[in-house]
């Protein structure tokens, strides 16, 4: 289905394409402007993207930390709550920075004490994380150009948007 607006981007045609995340979900639009825009294909991912890059790095740490400490922090629903909102926090960072500090102070303990979580995830951990959700990707943006009728020669522009597009 086409859709058209307004786009005021020059006095020549312009094909774009439109790659992030909006609202959790991965979606790619092909649009091409002139005066006015004409989306020539989509493809909205159904799946939770941006949900599935944070839980990456949930797994993570609960690897880590069980691999260090023997305990598994996945049974405690408040310690995972916890962990998801330092995981955000830590992707967030990595937006600006080549790594994030994810400390979490008396995050469980047992018959010897509290424990703290202090751990450091870098950028090339990351992208280790979430390569395959990334390559995931390549599927849908093939698919939508195809759809389109373009090859990724003919795009004058790649627009990155939404949050994840921050994320290294």
């Amino acid at each position: 289905m086409r859709k058209s607006g307004i786009c005021h981007i020059g006095a020549a045609w312009k094909w774009i394409s439109f790659y992030g995340c909006f609202f959790a979900f991965f979606s790619l639009f092909v649009v091409a402007c002139f005066l006015w825009f004409s989306v020539a294909a989509s493809f909205p991912e159904r799946e939770k993207w941006r949900d599935g890059v944070d839980q990456r790095i949930i797994d993570w740490i609960v690897s880590e930390f069980k691999k260090t400490e023997g305990i598994d922090l996945s049974t405690d629903k408040m310690v995972m709550q916890r962990l998801k909102e330092a995981a955000e926090k830590a992707k967030i960072e990595l937006s600006a920075t080549t790594s994030s500090n994810i400390n979490l102070p008396f995050i469980t303990a047992d018959a010897t004490g509290p424990k703290h979580l202090d751990m450091t995830l870098t950028v090339a951990k990351f992208n280790e994380l979430t390569k395959d959700l990334v390559e995931a990707t390549m599927g849908p943006v093939k698919q939508a150009l195809s759809d389109s009728g373009l090859s990724s020669s003919e795009l004058n522009k790649v627009l990155m948007v939404g949050g994840s597009s921050r994320i290294p």
